[in-house]
């Protein structure tokens, strides 16, 4: 159980001011951060003492006092990750659901937090299927959909009459979604309202049947985090060169050939995970225009025998992973002798 002092609060809070100010972050007018609380007997969280908590130092930079109803409310803050805390001393604020407020969703109303198990959820950040947050949608921000395959009444699926499953095209409605999670269904398709969704900027759908994505997901220019892997692509998909933002792309064990020249629009890629790509033979030379790249992972490709000669342009290379491979890294390593080569 986490209680914070008023002395405690202001300690950190200049912390916290030191910090923002030597790295270029300011508090911002429009931010702002509103919900009710709930005891675990469902009671509201009356004229209690709610702090807004930064994760990265674990530590209450504001807080402000509940209403009657258990309402609180936070403005004019730094973009970034926060917590919610409260002083209860059956919660242990350490384990809190962490939210954004960033330039994308700016404003997060209308939350609701529950006491569970000694911690305190967020229930907009828990919703399992479509059905459950579609009252509240325009202020759910993350949905985790996964292994609904195994729950037969789930709508949150549209299942054809040869058994093939999609998801719902009623996902479009979730306008502000910024993280959606859908590991382990079987999908075979996505629909074409994933197009709605203009804020998602982390979409995984690891582990389905996936074979393309729907034209329409190029209008997704936020998307940072993309994790595709253990699906039936035999293709790269052209969708994602329009994700320019991107910063990490997994695509582990796809039968997927060759990267398309296109892969090099992708300058702010960090992370590219090919690993047990069985069929992939050839790498573009234009992979060695993601300058960004930091870790490239082609483990358990054993059909690719070489490297583009273009991959000594990757400075910033930490990580390469050709573990199961043929291919040659002795001019890499003397290019880039700062990156550790795994074998």
């Amino acid at each position: 159980m986490l209680h914070i002092s008023k002395a405690f609060s202001k300690r950190y809070f200049l912390l916290f001011s030191t910090l923002v100010s030597t790295t270029g972050i300011f508090a911002q007018n429009n931010t702002l951060l509103q919900g009710e609380i709930k005891k675990s007997d469902g009671t509201p969280f009356s004229n209690g003492r709610v702090y807004l908590q930064w994760p990265e130092i674990k530590a209450a930079v504001d807080s402000v006092s509940t209403d009657g109803n258990g309402v609180f409310q936070f403005q004019k803050f730094p973009y970034g990750n926060y917590s919610i805390g409260v002083n209860l001393p059956d919660v242990d604020n350490a384990v809190a659901d962490v939210i954004s407020i960033n330039t994308l969703n700016p404003a997060k109303q209308n939350q609701h937090f529950k006491v569970d198990d000694g911690s305190l959820v967020c229930i907009e950040s828990n919703y399992g299927s479509l059905k459950d947050a579609m009252e509240n949608r325009e202020n759910v921000f993350e949905l985790d959909l996964n292994n609904l395959q195994f729950d037969v009444a789930e709508k949150s699926l549209s299942i054809g009459t040869d058994g093939s499953k999609k998801l719902s095209p009623r996902v479009g409605e979730f306008s502000n979604l910024e993280v959606l999670t859908l590991d382990i269904n079987n999908l075979v398709g996505l629909p074409m309202e994933m197009g709605n969704l203009k804020k998602l900027m982390t979409f995984s759908a690891h582990l389905n049947k996936l074979n393309s994505l729907p034209a329409e997901m190029a209008n997704l220019k936020n998307m940072k985090n993309l994790n595709l892997g253990k699906n039936t692509f035999t293709a790269f998909p052209d969708v994602i060169s329009h994700f320019t933002l991107l910063e990490a792309l997994n695509l582990e064990s796809n039968a997927i050939p060759a990267l398309p020249g296109s892969i090099g629009l992708l300058k702010k890629l960090k992370e590219l995970n090919l690993a047990n790509c069985r069929e992939l033979t050839v790498l573009p030379p234009q992979l060695g225009e993601l300058t960004s790249l930091e870790t490239l992972d082609i483990s358990g490709c054993d059909k690719l025998k070489s490297l583009p000669d273009e991959i000594v342009n990757l400075k910033n290379l930490k990580v390469l992973d050709v573990t199961g491979t043929k291919v040659s890294t002795k001019d890499f390593q003397k290019a880039v002798p700062g990156c550790e080569v795994r074998k």
